[in-house]
This record gives structure tokens, sequence and C-alpha cells, in this order.
């Protein structure tokens, strides 16, 4: 093989980058018989071809696996308003990332749906000026 049909730029250290000549820059397909060619050459230790790939635009949205998101209407509501969440979805937002700060007289830090993503930093009790959220029940039932 003649390793004037390539050129050679040094990317650092012992690492290369060939363009033959005769393979298209961007090329959507291998090109088997080059690489063949110098894959034999005793310098060169590991190869790859860098091809272009085809784009297919992805649908970030997928249906939630809650057994109870058809119960959150809120969420999604086809008969009345709701938080527009699916349209959301859909653009790729997913709330990844965000911190989000929830004003009410309590949450519930320790339920399964929040526990793994609860901020203690982000919390703080404006009823009991306290950092801990964490409902009060009583016997009248007055924290709800």
């Amino acid at each position: 093989m003649s390793i004037l049909l390539f050129s050679r730029l040094q990317i650092f250290g012992d690492y290369y980058h060939f363009r033959h000549s005769g393979v298209v820059k961007r090329s959507l397909s291998p090109h088997q018989p080059w690489h063949s060619r110098l894959a034999r050459e005793p310098q060169v230790q590991w190869l790859e071809q860098q091809v272009a790939k085809r784009r297919t635009k992805r649908d970030v949205f997928m249906e939630p696996t809650d057994p109870k998101f058809p119960q959150q209407w809120y969420l999604y509501n086809t008969n009345q308003r709701d938080l527009n969440v699916r349209q959301a979805w859909e653009q790729g937002y997913t709330g990844k990332g965000i911190v989000v700060s929830i004003l009410d007289d309590g949450i519930e830090k320790n339920h399964p749906d929040l526990e793994g993503n609860y901020d203690p930093g982000a919390s703080f009790d404006v009823n009991d000026q306290d950092p801990d959220p964490q409902p009060r029940y009583t016997q009248m039932n007055d924290n709800r």
C-alpha cells in the first residue's frame, strides 16, 4: 500500500488522522478495502473509520408507567384544564437538573414519589418557621 494515497494529520502522540484521496469526506458507507490495506501496515495498531450517521428524529415522549398517572387529572386531562405536561414532555422537557420549591402548609418528604428527590436545602416550613415541612397531623386533622 502506498502511504502517499493518504494525507496524514497528527492529533497527539502516536495518534493520527488519515484521509484517503479516493474516499468521500463525509461517507455514509464503510470503505473496507482501504481499511484492510491500512490494517495490514505493521505500524498501525488500531483504526476506525469515521462515518456520518443518518439522523432520525426520535420522539422523547413516552407514556408514563406510573399506574396512578390516569388519576392525576391535573397533569393530563382532555376534558378540562390541566398543566399541559404532556406537551412539554413531547418537546423534550424533563425537569432534569431543575429544583422546584413548593409553597404549601406541608410536604410529606418521605412519600415514595418524593423521597428520592427531596432536597432539604430547598425546603422551609413558613407556618412553623423551621426547615422541616413535614405535616403535623393532629386529632382535629387541621393540617391538610
